[in-house]
């Protein structure tokens, strides 16, 4: 049985990177070992705090850290949790005096995983697990702003409307507007939130 992580969905659609390093063939590595797997890629490369701070403006799937001129991963950390994207996952490539006894550590300052490119196929999966963390924070976050939007239009339909109105979630009121109140012999919402709606039914 195939592994879900491995599936063609994540291929299809465009997977922003935004890459911290000095080194141009490193870059082309990642690029080239993604491309080659079928990943559509949109990656930029920097290596300075100015260029890293205005890149955060715009909306990444990952970043993926290497060495840079004058930024640190920690100092990249904390201007992404400053971000709007604040779960944004961040891999470290695996730093020349690294030891396994660290991994630990990195990961509880906030890093999502290190991985070295000397290793290909275990680069691509550890990328792969990275990518399917982003882009379920970012349909979880698209559907609680979904979410919010919704509530905000019931909440101004039921306070405008002139008729009868009541937002019931499973059986159980959670607003009304006034003619609503006036209907069921309520002074205030606060008396008819969470009051089951078979409870007014009844005879």
């Amino acid at each position: 049985m195939r592994n879900a992580f491995l599936s063609n969905k994540l291929k299809q659609t465009k997977t922003r990177l935004l890459i911290i390093d000095d080194n141009q063939i490193r870059f082309n590595q990642i690029r080239d070992l993604l491309t080659d797997s079928e990943h559509h890629v949109q990656a930029t490369l920097l290596d300075d705090l100015q260029n890293f701070e205005k890149q955060l403006n715009l909306p990444w799937d990952l970043v993926i850290f290497g060495r840079a001129y004058d930024l640190k991963y920690d100092q990249a950390m904390s201007l992404i949790r400053l971000s709007k994207q604040p779960a944004l996952p961040l891999i470290l490539i695996q730093p020349d005096d690294y030891s396994e006894a660290q991994y630990a550590n990195y990961v509880h300052k906030g890093i999502y995983d290190i991985l070295s490119l000397e290793n290909p196929d275990h680069f691509y999966i550890g990328f792969i697990r990275a990518l399917s963390f982003s882009r379920l924070v970012q349909t979880q976050q698209h559907l609680m702003d979904e979410l919010e939007t919704a509530q905000i239009q019931a909440q101004s339909f039921v306070e405008d409307s002139n008729k009868a109105v009541a937002v019931i979630q499973e059986g159980i009121h959670l607003e009304a507007n006034d003619e609503y109140l006036k209907l069921f012999g309520f002074k205030s919402n606060d008396d008819i939130i969470g009051l089951p709606l078979l409870d007014l039914l009844q005879p």
